[in-house]
């Protein structure tokens, strides 16, 4: 019989933690994983260098040009690929993926945390990997997003298990 699926949020910050590995292998043993990686900080890093003003909405960065929005898809995909090879040194069997779509060939950029919650349907678990000083306003705002969301009862956030280290 298949393992449940469950999707893995993981802050940018914490892509190399150890704690996190050992969680996600944890993990592994009930639920095959699918792993979002972010890149917050690095992102704003790179418009800073850029002189580029940061703007930021729940749904995620607002980004005025093209330029900008392949300079956060370019940083994200590098931490999937430093993800993804980490994962592979440590035995750990989980795809990586990153918060961005393209609808047609539209570049779409979108808030990892919104795309757990427009992926409720899909998956048996969620879990976001955050800074632990950032769990309680992640909880927060997911109850508050969630109210938009017609298909999660409100307080039925139950599927979704935010974890700080």
């Amino acid at each position: 019989m298949a393992k449940p699926n469950g999707l893995v949020k993981i802050s940018g910050n914490l892509l190399e933690n150890p704690k996190v590995l050992r969680r996600l292998k944890r993990e592994l043993r009930t639920y095959s994983l699918i792993v979002l990686v972010g890149g917050g900080q690095s992102i704003n890093e790179i418009f800073e260098e850029g002189g580029w003003e940061i703007k930021f909405c729940p749904l995620g960065w607002v980004f005025e040009t093209l330029e900008q929005r392949q300079a956060a898809r370019d940083e994200l995909e590098r931490n999937q690929a430093l993800m993804q090879d980490l994962l592979d040194e440590k035995g750990i069997e989980a795809r990586v993926e990153i918060p961005v779509r393209y609808v047609g060939n539209v570049l779409c950029h979108e808030n990892g945390d919104v795309m757990i919650l427009s992926a409720y349907n899909g998956f048996d678990k969620f879990f976001i990997f955050t800074l632990k000083s950032r769990v309680k306003a992640k909880q927060e705002w997911l109850k508050q997003i969630a109210k938009c969301f017609q298909h999660i009862a409100e307080g039925k956030l139950d599927k979704i298990e935010v974890v700080g280290f």
